[in-house]
């Protein structure tokens, strides 16, 4: 699972990269857009949970500070996972050696990532105010 995020990292280092230089931080925003993700599917797995009835992850009146410590507790963890120590380079020299077959995957796990990620916590999201309507 964590390689599929390092594509994701990847991919998005790369795009940054390409677009804006290297003045635009793009390790950085890299970071940030895993990050993202991840709390977008952890939220997703908090709904579903929701759902099942299981009112653990989410509850109606969640203080807005738990969700930000969640999110800084992900930041945190891909921090040191890509940036500490310059991590990045070295999944970046990994995915430079790459053939043809390998970028078009890791293009195609990128898009269904990203599109997946926000597909399902929509369709989570609209189940679950549908239910407690």
């Amino acid at each position: 699972m964590v390689k599929i995020y390092d594509i994701l990292f990847n991919k998005i280092y790369a795009w940054n990269l390409r677009k804006w230089g290297v003045g635009d931080i793009p390790h950085w925003n890299a970071t940030l857009g895993v990050s993202f993700i991840m709390f977008i599917n952890l939220i997703s797995i908090a709904l579903l949970f929701e759902l099942a009835g299981v009112n653990i992850f989410l509850q109606q009146n969640i203080d807005k500070s738990i969700i930000a410590l969640l999110a800084l507790l992900i930041f945190s963890f891909n921090y040191f996972r890509y940036l500490h120590n310059q991590k990045f380079k070295r999944i970046v020299q990994m995915h430079k050696q790459e053939g043809l077959g390998s970028i078009i995957k890791g293009k195609y796990y990128m898009t269904i990532i990203v599109t997946f990620s926000l597909i399902i916590l929509i369709v989570l999201a609209l189940l679950n105010s549908a239910i407690h309507e």
